[in-house]
């Protein structure tokens, strides 16, 4: 009899340990599963719909006084939209517009005119789209001696980057503050200028600086004679 009752005390221990294990194991589980979910949302762009936001086109900024005297540089560009169900962009022609305006007022404070702006809508695969985003650009003609801007939905988090050697900056439609300073600040990187650490410059890697310095207009003058 002594020995039946110790056996029946011993049951609810094996059972509270199995009940123990199997809740760790339930739990670790379900983190699993939230990195998991976590990480596709992250590499499908889906995120860039709740931490990244569209510009409005209603925005119209004034031009800023020039920093320096001298002659109004111009600078010309052409706009490529990519169209691709998954990750082209869907930015409308008045969007672009809007977004090529209010860049021109940024870089206006360096005496720089935007010109030129015919805007292309062009049809990729997505292959040929995520060449785009290594860099590859074969599959679109890159005109030389003026900025190549390519707009797309997503950049994977970046809002913007720039391929100084090929005349190129890629923009996104969702970014982390104005899709204008984005493109401004990626045109600065085009006309030689690196990031500032000062959170009111346009160079700085934040996303609300607009800002640029004596120095910054005049090593971007002296880029745009030069080299375009």
């Amino acid at each position: 009899m002594g020995s039946e009752i110790l056996e029946d005390e011993n049951y609810p221990e094996d059972d509270f340990q199995e009940e123990e294990s199997s809740l760790i194991f339930k739990i670790t589980k379900a983190f699993l599963a939230l990195v998991l979910v976590f990480g596709m949302l992250y590499f499908s762009g889906v995120r860039e719909y709740f931490f990244f936001s569209r510009t409005s086109e209603n925005i119209q900024l004034e031009s800023f006084d020039p920093i320096i005297e001298g002659e109004e540089l111009k600078l010309s560009y052409k706009v490529k939209i990519i169209r691709e169900p998954f990750f082209g962009s869907e930015r409308s022609k008045d969007e672009v517009y809007s977004l090529m305006s209010n860049t021109a007022a940024i870089l206006s404070q360096a005496g720089i005119d935007l010109i030129g702006g015919e805007v292309i809508e062009r049809e990729l695969t997505k292959e040929e789209l995520l060449s785009l985003l290594d860099g590859d650009f074969s599959s679109l003609k890159i005109d030389s001696g003026m900025v190549n801007i390519i707009l797309v939905k997503n950049l994977g988090g970046l809002n913007g980057v720039a391929y100084p050697g090929r005349r190129v900056a890629m923009v996104a439609d969702y970014t982390a503050g104005k899709d204008f300073r984005t493109l401004a600040h990626e045109i600065g990187h085009l006309l030689g200028l690196g990031h500032k650490d000062n959170s009111r410059y346009l160079m700085s890697q934040g996303a609300t600086g607009d800002r640029l310095s004596m120095e910054e207009v005049i090593k971007m003058r002296k880029t745009l004679n030069e080299e375009f």
